[in-house]
């Protein structure tokens, strides 16, 4: 194995003793860049007695010059290599795709070469290739050869001029496809061009291994080829290869860049995912430093640079550091000149020996994205603090524990003193001191504690902060004084039960992204308060920041507001480097960076090693350091457990299923974190579908914390994920396949629970419900006397509930009889019985439980037991007699307001027509969901619906005057298909204008999964309009919420396609009330709405699948298999309804 020397800086003090001798050769002295670079640790000076919150502290501060605005800009090309910067040809613009393997990247498909190849990075459809050809040029063929040639694609091929719309020029689209070899085109002048590819024929994925353009210029006709890049100098000097740093170089033809910024976003460049590009920035300021720096040190700090930021000052440099998320700190003393203006020069390169740990499942961007600052401090000062707060058994005292790390001049003699400090900025009395000699390392570290009586304990349920003010003096002078904030808060893990200052808490978490749509990375204090907003809002009470820590300000707000962090160390998806030992300084290093920014943050619940790796050296060894250098709380590796890692408390697992977690529950070796899970319904395909989808995923949730609350040995789960990843940058829109969703965004994942900009989602309201502290235990009340009684379990872990506010209404029909508060007395993990007043009349109890803050925790309406729901629009008088004739092509049912035609031929409906107007225009077409992409292996996938042929179409008298129309028939796939089985299905015809469905398809094709199994029926174009009444997750929704109970949706609406499951009834009426009612007979019914080419159409379904992603198991109940020689079926009943009669009833 060759070993790869780590070019970055690892302070050894932390680790030394955990380095073997292949790792110690593998930090060569130039590595550290002569000590300059170091974790972010450095405390601000405290210009005031008084402590201030630390965003007040670096906006007020003479020492603290922020480095944030303009700077002058350029991107260049290249990498780090060897630990010195290599330029490189141009980024290729030419070619651009959907997806793409690292090593199969788009260029491959146009080098001329069969032995290169692009391909995609998964095996989902829509895939798509683009050629930018650089200018308008007259296509006039096209060849293409396949990764399979004996594959079927199916594909388009499409051209557009600058600007333009895209134009198809060749399809074939139609299954089965075709393969390789000469496609027919129709020639097109453009600029872009795409193929895009749908489906392949056994099910491989989008791989092409030439994609030949043939262009005709002046009559000749050539293979286009992208011009080859500008070769780059291999010999360029240093001197050259920096001058962009030196005072004397002309930036002139530069622009302007913000700092804090992505370049990405600013249109510089695309966007990375999961990968990086050779992009390099070049940043250039002249600042002025202050001259009353004049004596100090001089430090920059950056809380992120992505990947490697060579630090340049007035044309020297000044070091190099090597990581994208962490926080560090460069040391300038002797560089900068204070009271003079000074150059201040950076590269930052994304491509890195490195920069694989800084990638993963996530956007990757490049430059000075995070806040940076210049900091002026004695000669002699605090370098470093480490604050610690032990409680002693009953959990009620603490004490005070911290050690500083001080620099100066060897020999010299320095006493620290601490004073304890509250939140608001009271004393307490508590005091600390200690003393050392700086020795001839230029360090010492000075140790003090003190007890301390009965402090408030910090818990993300009640984040009670204190500061520690340090008073540094030598010689009897003070030279330094410097603040902390902390809490109080000791984590331990007992019996596998994590316990948080002596009691077991519950992680209703979250994996969040630090990224917005707009901004990239570089987020804003507005944005993290709106982020923590409204998690707290949703009941989330810790994040996971996946997959790197998060800004230093994000973790501050965290302590604030309170929410338990697991602060993520960047690895993910480095697969077998996590073995490779010569890998391992890169890992130490962001694992020593992360705890020493963030360890003294009483937010930090566990330290969370990489991502999805499998086991290796490397992790064990990034664990024993960050055990090392705090063991105070627990540190994990992703997907890991005691056994494979030592010193690991828990076991780590994502996505688990049902069976996974009842086992997990009985596990008596070790206790269990779920860091992913579950995940959203996330697919295109099954939104696009059925956005009912997304009402179905409470099911996961519902499922899932039914057993973690009776689960002590599970901490939690944090669900994949907080938002969307979708970007709105200010690059050309090459390819409208970029954008997805209603915010059109490039490479939109729409995973989230809030869209990118944060816009809360289905999900979001669905999370708030599921994770709600407060649960009232049954979905009615009985009053008796005046009064009723609920049963509440408060899942808090540190609240009574008589800290919350109860608003209680006494509703009817909606309307309310009385409200008032009152207090729930309930301990922390208890339930208690709660009574309410119950006014004559009553039918619902609407009860919402308010935090102290005023925000609402959640509410539940609960019905009065024995009330009826409100009843679907009744039927229209009945008419007379029913008859019917038997014609040669139809089967006619009617009476005086009614009038029902079968067709013989297919056993369809052609018209069901009631009192003058049309209720079915056709239909029932079996519904299987062909119409829902999808790549999983054994579905039943057809690009049309089932076709019926040699109907059998007979009526005879029923029971209670009705007559039964029966039809048998031949199912096939389609027009001239393959068959699927024999349908049959009666039709129970009522003279009131009310039809009893039932149907059942024998099965004699090969086993299949079904995405659906039901029918549906084309209605009149007018009827835009439903209205349904439902069994519901919840009891609460707000308005327009895809799973609320009742409600009125219309065409257009996400909630008019939506299956609703638990379906008491739906109407579809147009705008005089004329309209058709869908209610359950033998067995629950799915039913929605839907657009279809000639107007509406109604589906009536006993079966909607759940998706097959990774949470799919938990919804796996719902799966409908079609199995050879079995059988499938379905009932419910149609009623002609007028709903605007129903309507003036109720009013009156």
């Amino acid at each position: 194995m060759k070993v790869r020397k780590a070019f970055i800086h690892v302070n050894l003090r932390h680790f030394s003793l955990l380095l073997p001798p292949l790792l110690a050769a593998a930090f060569p002295a130039s590595a550290q860049n002569t000590g300059r670079v170091a974790p972010a640790t450095l405390p601000l000076p405290l210009p005031a007695a008084a402590p201030m919150p630390p965003d007040q502290l670096r906006a007020h501060n003479p020492w603290n010059l922020p480095m944030t605005g303009a700077w002058r800009f350029h991107l260049t090309y290249g990498q780090i290599k060897a630990g010195e910067f290599e330029p490189s040809a141009p980024v290729n613009t030419f070619f651009t795709a959907s997806s793409s393997e690292e090593q199969n990247p788009p260029e491959n498909a146009f080098d001329g070469s069969g032995d290169t190849r692009w391909c995609a990075s998964g095996g989902d459809f829509p895939q798509w290739l683009q050629a930018d050809l650089g200018k308008t040029r007259h296509v006039s063929g096209v060849t293409l050869s396949w990764e399979k040639p004996d594959d079927a694609y199916e594909f388009r091929i499409e051209g557009r001029i600058q600007g333009g719309k895209w134009t198809t020029l060749a399809d074939a689209s139609a299954a089965p496809g075709v393969g390789d070899g000469p496609v027919k085109l129709t020639p097109a002048d453009v600029r872009y061009l795409r193929i895009t590819v749908l489906d392949n024929s056994a099910e491989h994925w989008a791989s092409l291994r030439e994609f030949q353009i043939r262009t005709t210029e002046d009559g000749q006709e050539a293979v286009w080829r992208a011009p080859a890049p500008k070769p780059v100098d291999a010999n360029v000097t240093p001197a050259q290869r920096d001058a962009f740093a030196s005072p004397s170089f002309d930036d002139s033809s530069w622009r302007n860049m913000n700092v804090p910024s992505n370049w990405e976003m600013a249109g510089y460049s695309l966007p990375t995912y999961d990968r990086v590009d050779k992009t390099v920035g070049l940043y250039r300021r002249y600042v002025n430093v202050p001259a009353s720096w004049a004596g100090k040190r001089i430090f920059w700090h950056f809380d992120g640079a992505l990947d490697g930021a060579e630090v340049f000052i007035n044309g020297q440099k000044a070091g190099y550091h090597e990581s994208g998320y962490t926080g560090w700190e460069i040391d300038l003393t002797g560089l900068v000149k204070p009271g003079q203006r000074n150059l201040f020069a950076v590269r930052v390169s994304k491509t890195t020996p490195s920069f694989d740990a800084d990638t993963g499942d996530f956007q990757t961007m490049g430059g000075i994205y995070r806040d940076t600052s210049l900091i002026a401090v004695p000669q002699t000062h605090i370098d470093d603090i480490v604050v610690r707060t032990p409680l002693n058994a009953n959990y009620k005292d603490a004490t005070l524990f911290a050690q500083l790390n001080v620099k100066g001049k060897p020999g010299q003699n320095v006493a620290v003193k601490g004073t304890l400090i509250s939140g608001d900025g009271h004393p307490t009395g508590v005091t600390l001191s200690g003393s050392g000699t700086i020795q001839a390392d230029g360090t010492t570290q000075v140790t003090m504690d003190a007890p301390v009586k009965a402090p408030a304990l910090w818990s993300a349920e009640k984040p009670n902060l204190y500061y520690v003010v340090f008073h540094l003096t030598g010689d009897g002078k003070e030279i330094e004084r410097v603040e902390q904030r902390f809490g109080f808060r000791q984590i331990d893990v007992k019996d596998n039960v994590v316990l948080w200052n002596g009691v077991p808490i519950k992680c209703t978490g979250i994996c969040r992204h630090d990224f917005w749509a707009d901004k990239g990375f570089a987020l804003t204090e507005e944005n993290w308060i709106k982020d923590l907003t409204l998690m707290k809002a949703a009941n989330i009470n810790a994040v996971r920041t996946s997959h790197y820590n998060h800004a230093q300000r994000f973790l501050e707000l965290c302590e604030e507001k309170g929410m338990y962090i697991l602060d993520e160390v960047p690895y993910c998806w480095i697969n077998d480097q996590v073995k490779d030992t010569a890998y391992a300084p890169y890992l130490l290093q962001r694992g020593e960076e992360t705890v020493a920014r963030d360890k003294n943050r009483p937010c930090v619940l566990a330290w969370s090693l990489g991502n999805e790796n499998p086991n290796g050296i490397d992790s064990q060894m990034v664990t024993d350091l960050i055990r090392k250098m705090d063991p105070t709380r627990p540190a994990f590796v992703s997907g890991q457990n005691p056994e494979s890692i030592k010193g690991q408390l828990w076991q780590d697992d994502h996505y688990p299923g049902p069976d996974s977690i009842d086992r997990y529950a009985r596990n008596t070796k070790w206790g269990t974190n779920l860091t992913e899970h579950p995940h959203t319904f996330y697919e295109r395909e099954v939104q696009d579908y059925d956005p009912g989808a997304s009402d179905l995923w409470s099911e996961t949730l519902i499922k899932t914390w039914d057993k973690l609350w009776k689960a002590p040995n599970i901490l939690g789960s944090f669900i994949w994920e907080w938002q969307g990843q979708g970007i709105a940058d200010k690059n050309e829109d090459n390819t409208t396949d970029y954008y997805y969703g209603q915010d059109h965004m490039r490479q939109e994942n729409n995973k989230g629970i809030v869209s990118a900009y944060r816009v809360p989602k289905p999900e979001w309201w669905i999370v708030k419900s599921a994770y709600s502290p407060v649960v009232v235990g049954a979905r009615t009340v009985s009053p008796s006397g005046g009064v009723c009684d609920a049963s509440i379990t408060n899942h808090y872990s540190f609240t009574d509930l008589n800290e919350l506010t109860c608003r209680w209404t006494a509703l009817k029909a909606g309307e309310t009889l009385k409200s008032g508060v009152q207090h729930v007395s309930c301990a922390p993990m208890q339930s208690a019985t709660a009574s309410f007043p119950a006014p004559e009349g009553m039918t619902t109890l609407r009860l919402e439980f308010l935090h102290p803050d005023g925000s609402s925790v959640i509410a539940f309406n609960l019905a009065v037991a024995g009330v009826p729901l409100p009843a679907a629009p009744a039927a229209p008088a009945a008419g007379g007699v029913l008859t019917s004739q038997d014609g040669a092509d139809a089967l006619t049912v009617s009476n005086s307001i009614q009038q029902i035609v079968f067709d013989k031929r297919s056993g369809a409906i052609r018209s069901w027509r009631v009192n003058g107007h049309d209720r079915l225009v056709g239909g029932p077409t079996l519904n299987l969901g062909e119409g829902k992409a999808g790549n999983e292996h054994g579905v039943y996938k057809a690009k049309q619906a089932p076709v019926t042929t040699n109907a059998q179409v007979s009526a005879a008298p029923g029971a209670d005057n009705t007559i039964r129309v029966s039809v048998t028939s031949d199912v096939l796939t389609g027009a001239g298909g393959t068959a699927l089985g024999t349908l049959v299905s009666t039709y129970d015809i009522k003279p009131n204008a009310e039809m009893t469905v039932n149907w059942t398809l024998n099965w004699t094709a090969a086993d299949a999964e079904l995405w659906e199994e039901g029918v549906k029926f084309a209605i009149p174009s007018s009827m835009t309009q439903t209205t349904w009444q439902r069994d519901s997750y919840f009891t609460d929704y707000p308005a327009g919420h895809v799973g609320e109970p009742s409600g009125t949706a219309h065409a257009g609406d996400i909630l008019f396609r939506s299956s609703k499951r638990g379906l008491h009834w739906l109407t579809l009426s147009a705008a005089d009330g004329t309209g058709l009612a869908l209610l359950p007979a033998d067995g629950p019914v799915i039913g929605r709405a839907g657009t279809a080419d000639a107007g509406v159409a109604l589906f009536a379904s006993s079966g909607v699948a759940g998706p097959h992603g990774l949470s799919g198991s938990w919804v796996a109940d719902h799966a409908i298999h079609a199995i050879h020689g079995k059988s499938l079926s379905g009932s419910f009943t149609l009623r002609a309804v007028n709903t605007s009669t129903q309507t003036a009833q109720a009013r009156t």
